[in-house]
């Protein structure tokens, strides 16, 4: 057998042994659409920021918070697993939540924006 046929033949080998098959991502049955999902998410950044700016102790935050994020839950009308279902799908699906978090991102500045004019103006 020459080279060439044995190069050919381990660099096929290699080939071909090593597939890799893509992970499939199952959509949740409860899965929160984006469009219902990025307020939700919003509102859990809120909460998030302000528990950790009151409670500075790690335990305490994390006694607090989930309590806190029952509110929330009830308020759009999901509940805990539903919301835990749903991230664990968009945190692999990193497209879909990076543009969620801009787009959250764009309507706090364009907030911020709207109250410093108002400001200005008094």
């Amino acid at each position: 057998m020459s080279i060439y046929w044995k190069i050919i033949f381990i660099v096929s080998f290699g080939l071909f042994s090593c597939t890799h098959e893509l992970e499939i991502i199952e959509v949740p049955k409860d899965l929160i659409p984006p469009e219902q999902f990025q307020p939700v998410l919003k509102d859990m950044m809120y909460l998030e920021s302000h528990t950790r700016s009151q409670f500075n102790n790690v335990n305490d935050f994390y006694k607090i918070l989930p309590k806190s994020a029952n509110v929330i839950f009830e308020s759009h009308g999901i509940d805990s697993l539903r919301y835990y279902n749903s991230m664990q799908y968009y945190v692999k699906k990193q497209e879909l939540l990076i543009e969620m978090y801009q787009a959250i991102l764009d309507e706090i500045q364009e907030n911020d924006s709207l109250q410093e004019i108002e400001s200005a103006k008094k």
